[in-house]
């Protein structure tokens, strides 16, 4: 299994428009005859519809990474900044715990909050790369399947220019570690800090932060068509899911 789609719409069931989940695959697809094999299924107990489904392929140089924003755009980082400072809403350091990706951990409830600071800046780009985890057990809460909290994102705060802290944009984590991106480049004062805080609406785990300061790298982007798509109980389904069309599948 590589990981969850569609975590916005858990986290927000009754959301209009619909969601586009634009989600990188962690795990390089096998060939197939020349086609790539994907299965999507459900293995929650929840109610899914989907309207269609598109694959992309991402030429890109080895000196970059691509990764998906939180505005569905497919982007690059390179090398990532570590913050300077990370101070939890316990006024305790957390800084040791984020700048290390899959070593240090942060177990975030409802409320909780880290405050990072990357320090003055030099350019107008900054990419914010944050690596979390949807799953996972709260402390004294017993097994996860006894745990029931309401699910909930990260929201991302700048400070305002009145010293107030603005959401400016939420990361969904999904059930298994994932890295998105937020672009903060039209927040960035040239000159000034740079300070980000990350609000918990509901308990996850956090493994990193960090930030890219760099242009996009060029990249070539592949349209792979859908050609075929089966249903296990409504069997061909490839035209109901070719177009975004509203035709859905459940």
């Amino acid at each position: 299994m590589d990981n969850t789609i569609l975590g916005e719409s858990e986290y927000n069931p009754n959301a209009v428009p619909d969601v586009l989940d634009n989600f990188k695959l962690e795990f390089k697809p096998e060939v197939v005859n020349g086609t790539y094999p994907l299965i999507i299924g459900e293995f929650e107990n929840e109610y899914s519809i989907f309207d269609s489904f598109d694959l992309m392929l991402v030429d890109h140089g080895t000196d970059s990474n691509v990764i998906v924003d939180t505005d569905g755009n497919i982007r690059t980082y390179g090398n990532l900044q570590t913050p300077l400072n990370c101070m939890d809403n316990n006024n305790e350091s957390q800084l040791t715990n984020v700048s290390t990706m899959n070593e240090g951990l942060f177990s975030g409830n409802s409320g909780d909050w880290l405050e990072v600071d990357f320090g003055f800046m030099n350019t107008s780009v900054a990419k914010l790369i944050v690596k979390s985890d949807m799953k996972g057990t709260p402390p004294d809460t017993g097994p996860i399947d006894q745990f029931i909290e309401p699910p909930g994102p990260i929201m991302i705060q700048v400070l305002d220019e009145w010293g107030q802290w603005m959401d400016v944009s939420s990361i969904y984590p999904r059930n298994f570690w994932y890295l998105d991106m937020v672009d903060l480049s039209s927040h960035v004062d040239i000159g000034g800090q740079l300070k980000v805080r990350l609000v918990w609406e509901a308990f996850h785990l956090l493994t990193f932060i960090g930030l890219d300061t760099a242009e996009d790298a060029n990249i070539d982007i592949h349209y792979a068509p859908l050609i075929q798509s089966d249903h296990n109980v409504y069997g061909n389904i490839t035209e109901r899911l070719k177009y975004s069309d509203g035709n859905y599948v459940d």
